[in-house]
């Protein structure tokens, strides 16, 4: 029996031949095998390092320029949505918009949470181009430095991917420029490389992929603008075997120039300010990243001293392209991106050094190069312990990202200089204090933001707006409207200050029936509407505003405008039904009023129909005219009487018609006591103040004696407004402190909103003024707390 192995074969000895070679031949294989290696590393620990940025919800500058932005939320509006203040330049734009597509979020208020699935989706997005440059850094660093050994490259790689000052970047969705900008940047110079290494020659089709490469990387980021000048370093000082002399980078400085233009004419060319104070500070962070903060204070560093920092990196650059070594290109690339960072002059925003840290990173391996063979043990050991020490960083700055209010304090700490983190806090406490009607809240949130505003100076406008929702939340109606109007005083054209003036106008109008403030607030809402088109809830607003001044046609225009935008929603069609009504009402008595003045210009009846009419269109001075006609005839009526009673109450006159018509005429039997019906007339059409004083008058005490406000709030209950009863008879319980029968009056309220503990505690406060046992227990079994008396005494 044979003792040889049996041998699969495939019928072919050619390709029997082949699979019997290695999968990994030589150094080609093992080099291939380390590429996947070190790639495969690179992504693990980025994705150990970094996969719980996903979580992180939209901050800061994400909000305006993401999340809110309506026009990001389409692709058919994108021209408008990259003219948003911070959003990013055109490409990234657009891969915004286009990740908005596949996973939508909402646009939300101030103050409230973000649109958790369209955050995490672009952030995912943002990860993965991190990560893609973390491989390309290695992929650039294995072409410069041919000779080292591939994990060297590697730890370049992480380093890059782990950086701490790259948090920024890979967390704020807004920095979606400069991930993209260094892709195709690193992508270019990648393909250039191998394009004029070349043994046939430079090759054009990786020529022109690497120049597209470069277009694409300025329209994410103009920073990515300095690449002409790394690639002519890079042909200086990598390439042997070049081919195509200058022709090689002609296109690209010809695409520099044509962009330059482009961005003169667009944007306009800005000169540098406090430059080397913002290079130096941006150096030091990309050397040594420690104090990150979503906000930094104004640089402490010395302008002379930057002019230091700036001089001995710059020489040290020019010495290192004379000899013609790789790192020079590496510091070039560090400080020229830096330079671009530092340009704008503003205050130091860390995202704006991304770019810079693919120079940084490439300088490691040729630091490497340097170090003695004795103690290559001892650097690897300590770029270990590097990587270590930046994923752990970085892990930390992630945590201090996904809460607002933490990042916000962390930012406190770091930038006491700077008004933003107090304007931050001072929003997030004001909106909290708003929503839970804190007083005190409402207190410490105006602190921090009034703080922010003395620091910030009087063109700093976000935090005014904030410190309006605070004094509102601290009952502080008066000097919330301050606070917005000096908003609008400073910036005509502020629309959030237009429009939350206009709220707080409207609410206070529809509570006291101030006609002065309602045409205000309607004034608001068309400014606010002239700046962008007004939402639902502004709209349906609106034309409750111009409804209650009788503008019954600019009531309908807006309703309808608001009932397209929102269809489901039925209180707004019911409304906008209301006013059609209303206005086919008004036209019908006026033309009825018409033909019958054509018969008879003193026609009482006519007079009558004309002054509904004018009443239905807020024209008070017209329907009193009307109305004085029909009185000089003799032939008033009880309808009369109640038009003539609103109308006066309308031109501020309620104090005569009291003293001119103290006695109504005779009313039909279905109607209910004179001046309760004329009150309750006068609310309708919200002149409660009107409602309340005819209450208070002798005729209507006389006719009905008894409390006015609770009278007034039984009118509000029947009128479907529960919120302004139960206010008038809090009110009512505090002008007459023995009396009952506001806390009956609160505690059958109370039962109809289904608030069992309310209820129980109005009986008690009833029953502790001396209201009758049987309305007591009346209430109590009307309301199924006919065991609460009892449990409450065994408890006492």
């Amino acid at each position: 029996m044979s003792t040889e192995p049996e041998v699969e074969t495939t019928g072919n000895a050619e390709l029997d031949e082949r699979l019997s070679q290695p999968v990994l031949r030589g150094d080609v294989g093992v080099d291939t095998a380390q590429w996947w290696i070190s790639a495969f590393l690179i992504v693990v620990v980025g994705l150990i390092a970094w996969s719980s940025a996903i979580s992180v919800p939209f901050q800061a500058l994400d909000r305006q320029a993401v999340r809110d932005n309506q026009a990001l939320h389409s692709i058919v509006t994108l021209p408008e949505a990259a003219a948003v203040d911070g959003a990013p330049q055109p490409l990234a734009t657009l891969t915004l918009a286009l990740n908005w597509a596949v996973a939508p979020g909402s646009a939300a208020a101030p103050g409230s949470a973000a649109a958790p699935g369209s955050a995490a989706f672009m952030r995912f997005t943002g990860l993965v181009l991190h990560l893609l440059n973390g491989l390309l850094v290695f992929l650039l660093a294995r072409r410069l430095f041919p000779n080292i050994a591939p994990v060297v490259a590697m730890i370049a790689g992480m380093l890059f991917v782990l950086h701490p000052l790259a948090s920024e970047s890979v967390l704020y969705v807004a920095a979606r420029g400069q991930l993209l900008a260094t892709a195709f940047a690193l992508a270019s110079l990648l393909l250039f490389l191998r394009a004029v290494t070349n043994d046939k020659g430079a090759n054009p089709g990786a020529l022109a992929a690497s120049l597209v490469c470069y277009v694409f990387a300025v329209f994410a980021d103009a920073t990515a603008a300095v690449l002409p000048v790394l690639i002519l370093a890079a042909y200086w000082t990598v390439v042997d075997r070049a081919r195509g002399g200058w022709r090689v980078h002609a296109p690209y400085w010809a695409a520099l120039a044509a962009l330059a233009v482009y961005a003169a004419v667009e944007r306009g060319l800005t000169a540098p300010q406090n430059l080397p104070a913002l290079f130096a500070q941006y150096a030091r962070l990309a050397v040594a990243p420690y104090g990150l903060s979503i906000v930094h204070d104004p640089p402490a560093v010395h302008w002379a001293a930057g002019i230091a920092v700036l001089a001995v990196l710059t020489a040290l650059t020019i010495l290192m392209l004379l000899r013609r070594t790789a790192g020079g290109l590496a510091l070039l690339w560090l400080t020229l991106a830096l330079v671009f960072a530092a340009w704008p002059g503003a205050a130091v925003a860390e995202h704006r050094a991304y770019f810079a840290l693919a120079g940084l990173a490439l300088l490691g391996p040729w630091l490497y190069r340097l170090v003695q063979p004795r103690l290559k043990a001892v650097a690897g050991l300590a770029a270990a312990a590097l990587v270590l020490v930046a994923a752990g960083a970085s892990y930390m700055r992630i945590g201090v990202w996904r809460d607002e209010q933490t990042l916000w304090q962390d930012a406190a700490a770091k930038a006491p200089a700077s008004p933003e983190p107090l304007a931050n806090l001072g929003r997030m406490t004001a909106a909290t204090a708003k929503a839970a009607q804190s007083p005190q809240l409402a207190l410490e949130a105006e602190g921090m933001l009034r703080k922010a505003i003395n620091i910030g100076g009087p063109g700093y406008i976000e935090p005014r707006l904030w410190l309006a929702v605070a004094l509102q939340a601290a009952g502080d109606r008066e000097e919330a409207l301050r606070a917005l109007y000096g908003v609008l005083r400073v910036d005509l054209n502020n629309r959030d200050a237009a429009l939350a003036a206009a709220n707080m106008l409207f609410d206070a109008a529809s509570q006291s029936g101030d006609k002065a403030r309602l045409a205000e607030a309607i004034e608001l809402y068309q400014k606010a509407g002239t700046v962008s088109p007004l939402d639902a809830p502004a709209l349906a607003r609106l034309g409750a505003a111009s409804s209650q001044l009788g503008h019954l046609e600019q009531a309908e225009a807006a309703l309808k405008r608001a009932a397209r935008l929102a269809p489901e929603d039925e209180n707004l069609a019911q409304s906008l039904k209301n006013i059609e009504q209303a206005r086919n009402r008004s036209a019908s008595l006026e033309q009825q009023a018409v033909a019958l003045l054509r018969k008879n210009p003193r026609d009482p009846a006519a007079m009558k129909l004309a002054a509904q009419a004018h009443v239905m269109r807020g024209n008070a001075l017209a329907a009193s005219y009307a109305l004085d006609e029909v009185w000089r005839a003799e032939a008033a009526d009880f309808q009369v009487w109640l038009l003539t009673g609103f109308v006066m109450a309308r031109l501020d006159a309620a104090e005569r018609f009291v003293g001119q018509h103290p006695a109504p005429p005779e009313k039909p039997d279905e109607a209910g006591p004179a001046w309760a019906e004329l009150a309750k007339y006068c609310a309708a059409l919200g002149e409660w103040n009107a409602a309340e004083f005819y209450l208070s008058s002798k005729p209507a005490q006389a006719e009905q004696p008894g409390i006015p406000l609770v009278r007034l709030a039984e009118t509000a209950r029947q009128l479907g407004q529960p919120q302004r009863a139960r206010a008038y008879l809090m009110n009512a319980a505090k002008q007459n402190p023995d009396n009952p029968s506001p806390w009956l009056a609160l505690a059958d309220l109370a039962g109809e909103a289904k608030d069992a503990p309310a209820a129980a505690d109005a009986l008690d406060e009833a029953e502790k003024r001396g209201a009758e046992k049987e309305k007591i227990q009346s209430l109590r079994k009307k309301l199924g707390l006919e065991n609460s008396g009892a449990a409450r005494t065994v408890i006492q």
